[in-house]
This record gives C-alpha cells, sequence and structure tokens, in this order.
C-alpha cells in the first residue's frame, strides 16, 4: 500500500481525477468530517471519520492480489499491479498470452512516455520484486492489444 501510495503522491493523481471521481472517492470511504472556514476563508478539515469496513477490504483485496491499480495518465488508463517476482510475472503474461496478443518492455528505474504506446492498447505496469535493497527498481511494461 505505501508503494501505491507514494506512486500517487508522486504523480499528483488527486488533481487529475474529475470533480465528480474526487466525490465518489470521498463518499466510499469517508462517513463524516467537519468543515470550518474562518474570516479569510481558510478551510481547515478535522475530525475525518473513515468507514473502516471499506478501508479493510482495500487493504484485505491489495494483500491478497485480488486487483489491480488504474491509474489515468493523459486521459488513458493505465492498470499498476502489485509487485511480482520474475517467475510470476512470466506466468502471468503466458497466461495472458493465451487470450491476447502481449508486447513486454523491461525498464529499470526510468520514467516512461505513454506517447511512445498505441493509443488503442492497454497498459499495464508490473513492479519487479527487488532481490536486494542495492538494486535498482524495475519494471515491466505491457501492451495489451485490445
Amino acid at each position: 500500500m505505501k508503494i501505491k501510495s507514494d506512486y500517487v503522491k508522486q504523480n499528483n493523481l488527486w488533481i487529475k481525477l474529475t470533480k465528480e471521481q474526487k466525490q465518489y472517492i470521498i463518499n466510499k470511504y469517508i462517513d463524516e468530517f467537519e468543515v470550518k472556514v474562518d474570516k479569510d476563508y481558510n478551510v481547515q478539515i478535522t475530525n475525518i471519520i473513515f468507514n473502516k469496513n471499506e478501508l479493510e477490504n482495500i487493504g484485505y483485496m491489495f494483500r491478497n492480489d485480488c486487483f489491480d491499480l488504474i491509474v489515468n495518465v493523459k486521459d488513458r488508463d493505465i492498470i499498476l499491479s502489485n509487485h511480482k517476482t520474475d517467475e510470476e510475472t512470466i506466468n502471468y503474461i503466458d497466461t495472458l498470452k493465451n487470450f491476447y496478443k502481449i508486447t513486454e518492455t523491461e525498464i529499470t528505474g526510468e520514467l516512461f512516455n505513454i506517447n511512445d504506446y498505441d493509443n488503442d492498447e492497454i497498459i499495464q505496469i508490473i513492479p519487479q520484486e527487488k532481490k536486494n535493497k542495492f538494486e535498482k527498481n524495475k519494471f515491466k511494461i505491457l501492451q495489451i492489444e485490445a
């Protein structure tokens, strides 16, 4: 969860959401909160009460690798997966190849440019598990023909 949270923060994904998407997230995961506005129109949000059941469900599903995170970049959805070992990634890609034409690219700690990929293809990013703390971050980029 921390790695995905860091990814969201680093890429300012909240800012990229529409007003409706933000409202949906707030309504789903927050039960109550207080808003205070002072005379200079400074807003302070306090006493946030999260929907404990929804947060527990998300934590459970991520831990059990039930779903991936969908991230919208330049009006395209990208699937961000949980960390996988090299073997898990190979098995996963082999399974996908039974149903789709897959093109895979591996990058090492680099940013990738979404514009380098065909707009008609689904992009999935799979972070690879590090073998030690000194190893650079590696990612498998999958292009899946729709």
